[in-house]
């Protein structure tokens, strides 16, 4: 009898998940608990144009760089357009633009005036082009625990502004 139970106790020992190894998942809670405790409302480095990247710049700097050198760069590509109109313009519209983690730009959102949009239809796909032209932009980085910095994916709202007088052309007859 002492040999049974001792056979008995020696195979419920052995079929017992004790001795496997747990694997972690990505859904397990201490995992979970982590990323939420990981910021997502700002990052260690902004995305950044190569012209506005300096030594010893902080930042908020290479921030306001960034948005300016955007900014410019549309308007600027309105201006090198040979638009149509029969009024002056001074209106402000904003752009929301996501920047990934690889650097490409997309647009997110677009809002502008009624007046913008009737006196420019095309403003879409002139914003769209404008986009497409930027030059190179290296991604906004996250630092996290380990302290390693990580690319991440980005949003900006970014102000507009367009002036300009713009004359009708006459089309031949």
């Amino acid at each position: 009898m002492k040999t049974y139970c001792y056979i008995l106790g020696m195979l419920l020992l052995c079929s017992c998940n004790y001795f496997e190894n747990k694997k972690i998942h990505a859904t397990d809670d201490l995992v979970q608990e982590k990323l939420r405790e990981l910021d997502r409302t700002s990052v260690d480095k902004y995305p950044i144009f190569e012209e506005c990247e300096t030594e010893n710049s902080n930042k908020d700097i290479e921030k306001a760089c960034f948005i300016t050198t955007l900014s410019q760069h549309i308007s600027t590509s309105f201006s090198e357009q040979e638009l149509i109109l029969d009024k002056e313009l001074d209106v402000t519209f904003k752009v929301t633009i996501e920047v990934t983690k690889i650097g490409t730009v997309n647009i997110v959102e677009l809002v502008a005036s009624p007046e913008l949009k009737a006196y420019m239809p095309n403003i879409d796909e002139l914003v769209a082009q404008s986009i497409t032209d930027l030059p190179e932009i290296k991604p906004a980085y996250k630092k996290i625990n380990s302290g390693e910095l990580i690319a991440v994916t980005t949003q900006f709202k970014i102000p507009v502004r367009i002036i300009g007088a713009f004359t009708t052309k006459k089309l031949p007859d």
